[in-house]
């Protein structure tokens, strides 16, 4: 679906089986999808206008909405549609840095530490990756879509 008709489907949630009333839900951004091998992996970035690949390659998608006029939350997925095996082993060494983390958060944790965990395993494994991680690995749950980091 284009970007325009997701929308559709993300604002009446009856389409998608939500018991969750419209007059709830609002979107913090317009959705964005993104194929064709250029790719910006931020919330600020906008759908490319590239064919989306269907038999080959790499679809992402982010979601966000602002829930009861107050809370915002976001979501991403990556579909890899017939991966190459290189794709296969950067997927599943992104898995493990994301299970990694995962295990690491915990009350009183120092975010910093985590996210230079994360960055090491990248660097031992494929370092040449290092320069194309996103800067952060995710936000708390707060009443901007976007809290401030500073």
């Amino acid at each position: 679906p284009r970007t325009y008709e997701l929308e559709e489907l993300c604002d009446t949630p009856k389409k998608i089986k939500s018991d969750l009333r419209k007059l709830y839900l609002e979107s913090a951004f317009e959705p964005v999808i993104q194929s064709g091998g250029q790719y910006m992996l931020k919330y600020t970035a906008g759908s490319n206008e590239e064919p989306i690949h269907y038999d080959h390659g790499v679809i992402c998608c982010t979601l966000g909405y602002r829930i009861y006029g107050n809370y915002c939350s976001g979501m991403a997925r990556t579909f890899l549609i017939d991966a190459s095996k290189d794709q296969q082993k950067v997927y599943a060494l992104l898995l493990a840095v994301y299970q990694k983390v995962l295990t690491q958060l915990r009350s009183g944790a120092e975010l910093s530490k985590i996210m230079n965990s994360a960055l090491n395993l990248i660097q031992k494994n494929r370092p040449q990756l290092i320069e194309h991680f996103t800067k952060n690995c995710g936000h708390g749950i707060g009443l901007w879509f976007r809290d401030k980091t500073s």
